[in-house]
């Protein structure tokens, strides 16, 4: 199997709020694609750059465990 990611935007926003959204494909040995979208916000847990960072890294974790996710119910199948 493999997976392709593509984040299309992710930044902050000037009401302090995180925003993500990417595409992932997932490819399986038989080349069959399954392809999805994730697309979230959240707020800043605080001002500021840090803040920014902070939230960016909970939507990149989100995203991770979305693709997990995905990865078990294709597996599963």
């Amino acid at each position: 199997m493999a997976v392709v990611v593509v984040a299309a935007t992710m930044h902050g926003t000037l009401d302090g709020t995180a925003l993500l959204d990417a595409s992932y494909g997932i490819t399986a040995q038989a080349g069959e694609v399954a392809e999805y979208r994730f697309a979230r916000s959240v707020p800043l847990p605080r001002d500021g750059y840090p803040g920014l960072v902070d939230a960016e890294v909970a939507l990149l974790r989100a995203l991770a465990e979305a693709i997990a996710d995905s990865l078990r119910d294709l597996i599963g199948k």
